[in-house]
């Protein structure tokens, strides 16, 4: 009898292994994401320039063909990582970044897609539109925090946008208690 019970702890040890080294690489995973975020349409002040020959990393996201985190050298502006990522995906609202900004170690570039149109008389509907919003605009709907934006984001990129709003339940974590508690602040 004294067998089976060293298993079942031995067994248990190795369960609690795992779920710590899931719990340590979810951590590092979000520890990563904390970036800041260059807003297109807003002038930005760089606190210092990149030397020649320095690492620059920088997190690309949204509406490019390769969504993720480019490591280049020199003196680097929006368009040499958009260029790493592959370029503009299909549906990228290319004219709301500034590609010739110059970029620092540790920062984002987020390409948004082309705007949906608004509702009759052009009246903005006050709803987060799931083709252009950017992360933070994610994050404001009930229960999205940003490791599901990060998701919502990543399948906006890799599948083109969004075609209808129940899309959303295919993004991991959205289930349909979740989806039927933001389906209505979510557009198109």
């Amino acid at each position: 009898m004294e067998q089976p019970q060293k298993r079942q702890y031995l067994l248990l040890v190795i369960i609690m292994a795992a779920v710590l080294a899931g719990g340590f690489y979810i951590w590092q995973q979000q520890s990563q994401s904390a970036a800041v975020a260059v807003a297109p349409s807003a002038p930005t002040v760089t606190t210092g320039s990149a030397t020649a020959g320095a690492d620059i990393v920088v997190y690309v996201s949204g509406f490019v063909v390769r969504p993720g985190v480019y490591k280049l050298s020199g003196e680097l502006r929006v368009v040499d990582f958009i260029n790493a990522a592959g370029g503009f995906a299909a549906g990228a609202n290319a004219s709301a970044v500034n590609l010739a900004q110059k970029l620092t170690d540790g920062m984002q570039v987020h390409v948004p897609g082309n705007l949906s149109p608004t509702t009759s008389g052009g009246q903005t509907t006050g709803k987060v539109n799931l083709n252009n919003a950017d992360k933070k605009q994610m994050e404001s709907l009930p229960g999205i925090g940003p490791a599901l934006a990060d998701r919502i984001l990543e399948y906006r990129a890799t599948q083109g946008g969004f075609k209808t709003v129940d899309e959303l339940k295919k993004v991991s974590g959205i289930g349909d208690v979740k989806y039927n508690s933001i389906k209505d602040k979510v557009s198109l």
